[in-house]
């Protein structure tokens, strides 16, 4: 075992099937979006979905081409988080586990992540005022503390 390396966990609204609460808006949307026009037509209703009409429309045509390409990938991931039958047992989770959320995220995002932080055994909870699921991209220095919080958590006393 090496001693300088981070052990820990950042979880910045992770999906979490096995939690009561958990929900996924994303997954709904996009897996109702393949049943009527296949992967690519998931993928684009995802990440219409996450980041906004107005962005997708800013895309170049070959942006957009890619997202699409990575529908069959974003189906199976989705699929596989409703029927997994190998849910973790949150509570034994002994790693420190830095949970995050954004004020403005979707309110079962926030949900989630609060009762992630309360079900492990060593989590500490994060929240960017004002951020939503784009936190990295909309405030990246409130996400830069976050991370910086993983880190510290991680690298112990």
């Amino acid at each position: 075992t090496r001693s300088d390396a981070l052990v820990g966990i950042g979880a910045f609204e992770s999906p979490v099937p096995s939690l009561a609460g958990y929900r996924s808006e994303g997954a709904d949307v996009a897996l109702d979006a393949a049943d009527r026009g296949g992967p690519e037509a998931a993928a684009e209703a995802f990440y219409r979905l996450m980041v906004g009409d107005a962005t997708w429309n800013r895309l170049r045509a070959e942006d957009r081409s890619a997202r699409r390409s990575e529908g069959a990938q974003l189906v199976a991931e989705l699929k596989a988080l409703r029927r997994s039958p190998e849910l973790p047992d949150l509570p034994s989770i002994g790693l420190p586990v830095a949970v995050g959320a954004g004020t403005a995220s979707n309110p079962s995002w926030r949900s989630c992540a609060e009762e992630l932080a309360l079900v492990l055994a060593d989590a500490s909870y994060v929240e960017i005022d004002g951020a939503g699921h784009g936190a990295h991209l909309s405030h990246p220095d409130e996400f830069a503390r976050y991370v910086r919080t993983c880190i510290d958590r991680c690298a112990g006393p």
